[in-house]
């Protein structure tokens, strides 16, 4: 019976094979590939056999993919992992490359190469939804708070400056009463975009639930963060409008203090300070600390 050790028997299975197979020097130059390669790599047999691995490997992959080369050329019989390949039209494909050694030189390399992208486009998509609001594509609270905690630490062990501004939407419930939950919607994406357009890359902003929004300053302190909170109050007066008018926000601003003890202390000191703009009518920026008035969650 004829096996695998047959010539004619180890062709046919590597041209059909539904997964990339390829043999290729050490030094990571094609010698012969199959269709499923050609048809993941998005090239002609010719084109192939004329590059090299590395030249079809994006550019931040490389070094991963030399340091497998070497292993494999060192006397490691075998390599896996995954990278990232470029196509000719510029577009990326993620593979997983299984490379082991034939020969003892070795003399050749025999790479079984597998389409991954789907799975690495569908984890790319679990890990936003995990850290990301589905509405309004922000932050949500919980890698708010991941984020808010770290910068406390780091300033409260170098003495940084930082705030933290809280802000809530004044009358939305008014808003989905009289237009809808949709209509609530629209004015939250609205004021996500006031945000992000008012808002360096450095800050951190995130939809903190409801009709609350909270953003992270890392390097302000109070009166600058009042000064950002007037702009970005004033932005959403101009910016977002309904039937009834304008759209205004509440803005409590909360500093990252020396003694700081937690992030939620914070929180907390923002948001006393949003809820002392809401007793005074909203549409405006309270500063904190807490202490400076009686106000409290729940009176308005």
């Amino acid at each position: 019976m004829r096996g695998f050790d047959d010539p004619e028997i180890f062709q046919a299975v590597f041209e059909t094979a539904a997964t990339g197979m390829a043999l290729a020097t050490p030094e990571g130059r094609f010698l012969r590939v199959n269709q499923a390669l050609c048809r993941i790599a998005a090239r002609g047999e010719e084109e192939l056999l004329a590059t090299t691995l590395s030249e079809i490997t994006h550019p931040d992959d490389r070094a991963l993919e030399e340091r497998a080369l070497v292993r494999i050329r060192s006397g490691d019989t075998a390599a896996q992992g995954e990278r990232r390949w470029l196509r000719p039209d510029g577009s990326i494909v993620w593979v997983e490359v299984q490379a082991s050694a034939v020969g003892d030189g070795p003399d050749y390399m025999l790479w079984q190469v597998t389409d991954v992208t789907e799975r690495r486009l569908m984890e790319q998509r679990l890990r936003h939804l995990a850290d990301h609001d589905a509405l309004t594509g922000l932050f949500n609270r919980r890698r708010f708070e991941e984020e808010l905690e770290r910068h406390v630490s780091h300033a409260r062990r170098y003495r940084m400056e930082g705030s933290v501004l809280l802000i809530d939407v004044d009358h939305l419930k008014a808003i989905n009463d009289s237009g809808g939950h949709r209509a609530g919607d629209a004015v939250l994406i609205a004021v996500a975009e006031v945000l992000r357009q008012r808002l360096r890359q450095s800050d951190v902003v995130a939809r903190f639930g409801g009709d609350e929004f909270a953003v992270l300053l890392p390097y302000a302190n109070a009166s600058d963060a009042a000064t950002v909170g007037a702009a970005i109050a004033a932005g959403v007066r101009g910016d977002v409008r309904t039937p009834a008018g304008p759209v205004t926000i509440s803005v409590g601003v909360g500093e990252l203090r020396p003694g700081l003890r937690s992030a939620d202390e914070a929180l907390s000191v923002a948001d006393a300070a949003m809820y002392r703009s809401k007793v005074r009518g909203g549409d405006g920026v309270a500063p904190g600390p807490a202490e400076a008035s009686g106000a409290k969650r729940g009176q308005v």
